[in-house]
Protein backbone atom coordinates (compact mmCIF):
# COMPACT_ATOMS: atom_id res chain seq x y z
CA UNK A 1 0.00 0.00 0.00
CA UNK A 2 1.20 3.52 -0.75
CA UNK A 3 -0.40 6.87 0.04
CA UNK A 4 0.72 10.32 -1.10
CA UNK A 5 -0.74 13.79 -1.53
CA UNK A 6 0.37 17.14 -2.92
CA UNK A 7 2.73 18.96 -0.52
CA UNK A 8 3.08 15.85 1.67
CA UNK A 9 5.56 13.02 1.75
CA UNK A 10 4.47 9.48 1.05
CA UNK A 11 3.94 6.46 3.25
CA UNK A 12 4.07 2.76 2.42
CA UNK A 13 3.07 -0.36 4.29
CA UNK A 14 2.62 -4.05 3.57
CA UNK A 15 -0.83 -5.49 4.13
CA UNK A 16 -2.50 -8.89 3.81
CA UNK A 17 -6.16 -9.53 3.15
CA UNK A 18 -7.52 -12.93 4.05
CA UNK A 19 -10.91 -14.51 3.46
CA UNK A 20 -12.31 -12.63 6.44
CA UNK A 21 -11.17 -9.25 5.10
CA UNK A 22 -8.42 -7.00 6.33
CA UNK A 23 -7.79 -5.03 9.49
CA UNK A 24 -7.58 -1.27 9.77
CA UNK A 25 -4.44 0.13 8.20
CA UNK A 26 -3.13 3.59 9.02
CA UNK A 27 -0.68 5.42 6.76
CA UNK A 28 0.65 8.65 8.25
CA UNK A 29 1.74 11.39 5.83
CA UNK A 30 4.11 14.07 7.07
CA UNK A 31 4.47 17.45 5.45
CA UNK A 32 6.95 17.17 2.61
CA UNK A 33 9.95 19.33 1.89
CA UNK A 34 10.14 21.75 -1.05
CA UNK A 35 12.71 22.19 -3.80
CA UNK A 36 12.81 25.15 -6.17
CA UNK A 37 15.18 26.54 -8.76
CA UNK A 38 15.60 27.89 -12.27
CA UNK A 39 16.42 26.14 -15.55
CA UNK A 40 18.52 28.34 -17.84
CA UNK A 41 20.11 28.06 -21.27
CA UNK A 42 23.82 28.57 -22.01
CA UNK A 43 23.31 32.37 -22.00
CA UNK A 44 21.61 32.33 -18.61
CA UNK A 45 18.05 32.93 -19.90
CA UNK A 46 15.23 31.04 -18.19
CA UNK A 47 13.55 28.28 -20.21
CA UNK A 48 9.81 27.77 -19.72
CA UNK A 49 7.66 24.73 -20.37
CA UNK A 50 10.18 22.06 -19.38
CA UNK A 51 9.64 19.07 -17.12
CA UNK A 52 11.80 18.86 -14.01
CA UNK A 53 11.89 15.49 -12.26
CA UNK A 54 13.62 14.73 -8.95
CA UNK A 55 14.26 11.05 -8.28
CA UNK A 56 15.65 9.77 -5.01
CA UNK A 57 19.30 8.75 -5.34
CA UNK A 58 18.86 5.81 -2.95
CA UNK A 59 15.50 4.71 -4.29
CA UNK A 60 13.77 5.19 -0.93
CA UNK A 61 12.85 8.89 -0.94
CA UNK A 62 10.26 8.98 -3.69
CA UNK A 63 10.20 11.55 -6.45
CA UNK A 64 8.91 14.97 -7.40
CA UNK A 65 7.75 16.64 -10.61
CA UNK A 66 7.32 20.23 -11.78
CA UNK A 67 6.96 22.23 -14.99
CA UNK A 68 9.08 25.34 -15.44
CA UNK A 69 7.25 28.65 -15.62
CA UNK A 70 7.85 31.05 -18.51
CA UNK A 71 10.90 32.53 -16.71
CA UNK A 72 12.41 29.07 -16.10
CA UNK A 73 11.58 28.90 -12.40
CA UNK A 74 10.05 25.80 -10.83
CA UNK A 75 9.05 24.47 -7.44
CA UNK A 76 7.98 21.07 -6.19
CA UNK A 77 6.87 19.95 -2.75
CA UNK A 78 6.20 16.71 -0.94
CA UNK A 79 9.80 15.49 -1.01
CA UNK A 80 11.53 13.64 1.81
CA UNK A 81 15.00 14.51 3.11
CA UNK A 82 17.81 12.89 1.11
CA UNK A 83 19.71 13.04 -2.14
CA UNK A 84 18.02 13.48 -5.51
CA UNK A 85 19.30 13.22 -9.05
Amino acid sequence: MRASADDYGSATADASVGTGGGSDLTLSLGRGLALSGTVVDARGHGIGGLQVIAESSGGQGGSGYAMTRQDGTFSMAGLTAGGYG
